[in-house]
């Protein structure tokens, strides 16, 4: 349900933004700074466990119609200054009793966590979100605590998304 709600969130920010533009030009600008402000990948393999934390990659892109976002090495380069809107969720499967310890990071600053490391049950997952106001250049990234594993399948339970809001 939370995902639901927050996906429901991501698109209405999406669609109405633009829509206070005084000009074609400032809409065409707004529509622009969203589209390079937008990323949605996965992971469709476990992550994990290693001996020291780790930033994660990712296989799976959904959109990145920018480019701004290295899935190769699971960073999102901030393409212009503004307000984000930034989700993370990961996945622990049975096979992996370590769940995932995950921070999402701006510039090697903690922001916040989700983890689901210490339930008895099988199958968890664990999600948050926030609303960031970033600078250009600025990275954004999920790093997975040591000794954890984030696991992944092919229908992509471990996401990683953001989107410019204004």
């Amino acid at each position: 349900m939370h995902q639901i709600t927050t996906i429901c969130m991501l698109l209405l920010a999406i669609t109405f933004q633009p829509l206070w533009a005084d000009d074609a030009a400032t809409m065409d600008a707004a529509i622009k700074n969203k589209r390079e402000g937008t990323f949605s990948v996965a992971r469709d393999t476990d992550f994990g466990p290693f001996d020291e934390e780790k930033i994660m990659p990712f296989e799976v892109e959904f959109s990145n119609p920018g480019g701004s976002m290295d899935l190769n090495t699971g960073i999102f380069t901030v393409p212009h200054p503004g307000y984000y809107l930034v989700l993370m969720h990961v996945y622990k499967n049975h096979e992996n009793p370590n769940g995932p310890v995950v921070y999402l990071k701006v510039n090697d600053e903690t922001i916040l966590r989700a983890d689901e490391c210490c339930g008895e049950d099988l199958w968890d997952s664990a999600s948050n979100s926030v609303i960031l106001d970033l600078k250009k250049g600025d990275k954004v990234y999920l790093l997975l605590k040591r000794n954890r594993i984030a696991s992944g399948s092919n229908v992509r339970e471990t996401t990683f998304s953001g989107t410019f809001l204004f």
